[in-house]
């Protein structure tokens, strides 16, 4: 992973998430970094488990020794294409929250051709920050989603004003 891959996700961004999904699912956090959105979730009752590279379960190469039922994740961005394939090939819902350049490639693109995407657009740009140095990263986002919402392109209208400038 490169370094721009350790931006923690603000646990806010979950909030326009969570009326899409599955409150009877037990959710699949597998890049969870810090833990924010296992944190959010939890704190909303959802079941969660929560593995990360960091600390020795890779998303891309590991099957899971639990049950789960969806993915909700925020994926290190330069391994968007693998996270992507991998997320479609294990066939179970997925949210991936995702800068929307994540529409551009050829290679995404082909992907969302042949499964099918869905969008959860957010408002405004959201402020990432680094874990140990603070640097902060803003850009706009979407969840990229698979089996989650009512139709193709949902666009949220007001998120949480302490993560969107």
């Amino acid at each position: 992973m490169i370094s721009s891959d350790h931006y923690q996700t603000p646990r806010g961004m979950l909030i326009p998430l969570l009326p899409y999904l599955n409150p009877k699912h037990i959710i699949w956090e597998c890049a969870a970094g810090d833990g924010n959105l296992v944190k959010e979730l939890y704190h909303n009752y959802f079941a969660v488990l929560a593995t990360d590279i960091q600390t020795g379960t890779d998303f891309l190469t590991s099957e899971p020794s639990f049950p789960w039922d969806a993915i909700v994740t925020n994926p290190p961005y330069s391994l968007m294409n693998e996270f992507i394939e991998r997320c479609y090939t294990l066939q179970k819902p997925f949210a991936l929250l995702m800068p929307v350049r994540a529409l551009d490639t050829k290679r995404r693109q082909a992907s969302y051709q042949k499964f099918g995407i869905e969008l959860l657009m957010l408002p405004g740009q959201i402020d990432f920050y680094e874990k140990d140095t603070r640097k902060l990263a803003r850009f706009v986002c979407a969840w990229f989603c698979w089996q989650v919402l009512p139709q193709p392109i949902v666009f949220v209208e007001e998120t949480p004003a302490s993560i969107v400038s």
